[in-house]
């Protein structure tokens, strides 16, 4: 099914392609813009400009460092981020919270279709799972 959805797919992009340009053509939509284009040099200037304004956030960042700064930034965040996962355990208590949540909705399956739920490899005696 997979084959005829792309190809169905790709044969509407075909079509739908075709229209386009059927309505290029009889407006003359894309030889107009070309023309104007060609008179204003819209895009050669828009091209300029954009070309301007990363030299210039460019050559403002080699001043300010800004992206190193933002950098460090980052690594001290990151560092402080895992430094009080490990001092809380935070990550290891939400994996108990998780495990016993799933254990509990098994148990509750269970009840309603009347089967047994599986033992769960992951449930443990550790006291930090029964909290």
């Amino acid at each position: 099914t997979t084959t005829t959805t792309s190809t169905t797919g790709g044969g509407f992009l075909s079509s739908l392609t075709g229209v386009v340009k059927q309505i290029d053509d009889t407006l003359k939509i894309s030889t107009t813009a070309k023309a104007i284009d060609d008179k204003l040099g819209v895009v050669s200037t828009t091209q300029k400009a954009a070309g301007a304004v990363v030299n210039k956030v460019k050559e403002i960042d080699e001043k300010t460092q800004i992206s190193e700064k933002t950098k460090a930034a980052a690594g001290v965040i990151q560092a402080k981020t895992l430094e009080l996962d490990e001092k809380l355990q935070i990550s290891s208590t939400t994996k108990a919270v998780a495990g016993n949540v799933t254990t509990k909705a098994k148990e509750i399956t269970g009840k309603i279709t009347g089967s047994k739920p599986p033992q769960d490899s992951s449930s443990s005696s550790d006291d930090t799972t029964k909290k």
